[in-house]
């Protein structure tokens, strides 16, 4: 039985994470337990919300030591009223300027509603952009940004008797911000992989897609038998107009762990952490950085590299530039930031700090060199897939400028906060979006004016406090 069960990114997500799927930007799970329906209340009709918003504060001030603790209102920090409020919860997040998008997912009528909602930065006004009696599937919302559009899946299942699980059918939906419509995209072929195909339950994500080739990078995850903990997830590429599929990593092989940073749009890499199995689904050496060309007509491994074992900590970003970003326990008995050249090995250290470096990754891929991470405590979790996480996450989100070697804590406490990303197709990078939870039940989305504020310059670069 794989030790990655139930483990979460996030030790403040538990209750969200059953309402979003296996890859989540939000929660690692590896095991494909029950596909738990959230006991929540009928939701109250979506009010109209194109009115000026109420704006709480939540957060604090900067300080001029990034070490410090400071606490306080946030005057910078403006926060989307949350999911939870109504009795639903977050289920998909992106943001293409001046829009943040994202997804609600509530309980009616026995059965999964979506609604699509998008806060115009410029204005303060919030519209819902679609509802879709189905369940959008717990993950980012991806970007395409040829098409400045955004696609996402959704899904519903169905009790097939005599079969050990539910069958679960998967749709494809397209938003489109410049119109802000949303239409779903007939498919010709399913999107499973062979083995989510001949095993009804499973769990689809969407990392990558290019609309014009029929190209998906997908994940699928499922159970070979009803009572097997053994879970198989596959990494794989299908092309909605031929079928044809492209296995990355085939889950019965070889474990793919699949983690999905917001600000990760990229057209042509793919990177995820993988660790063997054995004959009997255990867990076991080595682990792996994979990276992948998925932009051309075949799906091409260009980087693999076997790291010590339960040494790195669980996620790794991968730019366009062939930069790997992760994290490290260093001599320091910390996680520490580090920085890989995929084309040289050349590995370089973030600057010593006194908290763990945990989830580091780029702000952006072309608007700002800032790196962040979320600043975590406590003591180091060692799991049987080779990864490990902090026990403590998210007390802050913090980040650094390679160029100038600056460092900034940019969120306040007692919230916990994680994933920033810089709005796309923005003319400057000044909104910068990221999540918190602020209760038990309430995961939510907040975003500041990083300019306004004296965070970034006008060239996206960190600039000193004063």
């Amino acid at each position: 039985m794989h030790s990655t069960v139930e483990k979460l990114i996030l030790g403040w997500l538990v209750v969200v994470a059953t309402a979003w799927a296996c890859d989540s930007p939000l929660v690692h799970r590896t095991d494909g337990g029950p596909d738990a329906t959230p006991d929540v209340p009928d939701a109250a009709d979506v009010q109209d919300r194109t009115d000026d918003m109420d704006v709480i504060d939540a957060g604090a001030d900067a300080d001029t030591d990034a070490e410090k603790e400071w606490w306080g209102p946030d005057p910078d920090e403006r926060r989307i009223p949350c999911a939870g409020a109504g009795g639903g919860w977050l289920g998909g997040v992106t943001a293409v300027y001046p829009y943040i998008i994202w997804a609600e997912g509530y309980w009616i009528d026995n059965g999964h509603t979506s609604r699509i909602m998008a806060l115009n930065v410029e204005t303060n006004t919030v519209a819902q952009w679609g509802e879709i009696r189905k369940r959008v599937g717990g993950q980012k919302l991806v970007y395409h940004e040829p098409s400045h559009s955004v696609y996402f899946l959704v899904d519903e299942s169905e009790e097939i008797p005599d079969w050990p699980f539910y069958r679960t059918t998967v749709f494809l939906y397209r938003l489109i911000p410049t119109s802000q419509s949303m239409e779903e995209i007939p498919l010709e072929q399913d999107l499973y992989s062979p083995g989510c195909a001949a095993y009804g339950k499973s769990k689809t994500t969407l990392h990558r897609i290019d609309p014009v080739s029929g190209w998906l990078l997908l994940s699928c995850q499922y159970n070979l038998e009803s009572n097997s903990s053994w879970i198989i997830k596959d990494v794989y590429r299908k092309n909605i107009f031929s079928g044809e599929v492209q296995p990355l990593v085939e889950g019965f092989r070889e474990t793919p762990i699949v983690y999905s940073f917001l600000a990760d749009v990229s057209l042509q890499h793919f990177t995820l952490n993988i660790n063997g199995v054995d004959e009997r689904g255990q867990n076991e050496p080595p682990y792996v950085f994979s990276s992948w060309d998925v932009s051309g007509e075949v799906a091409e491994e260009t980087f693999r590299l076997e790291v010590p074992y339960q040494q790195m900590a669980f996620g790794l970003y991968g730019s366009e530039e062939s930069l790997l970003y992760y994290s490290e326990l260093g001599s320091s008995g910390r996680l520490e930031g580090r920085i890989m050249d995929q084309v040289t090995g050349l590995v370089t250290s973030f600057p010593a700090l006194s908290h763990h470096v945990y989830l580091p990754a780029r702000l952006h891929e072309s608007q700002s060199p800032v790196v962040s991470w979320m600043r975590a405590e406590g003591d180091v979790n060692y799991w049987s897939d080779g990864s490990l996480t902090p026990s403590t996450y998210s007390v802050g989100i913090y980040l650094w400028d390679p160029d100038n070697g600056r460092i900034r804590k940019v969120t306040g406490e007692p919230y916990a906060y994680g994933f920033p990303m810089l709005m796309h197709d923005q003319p400057l990078p000044r909104y910068m979006v990221y999540l918190m939870r602020v209760s038990q039940n309430d995961l939510c989305i907040a975003f500041k004016d990083v300019i306004a504020a004296g965070i970034l310059d006008e060239t996206g670069h960190l600039i000193p406090e004063w």
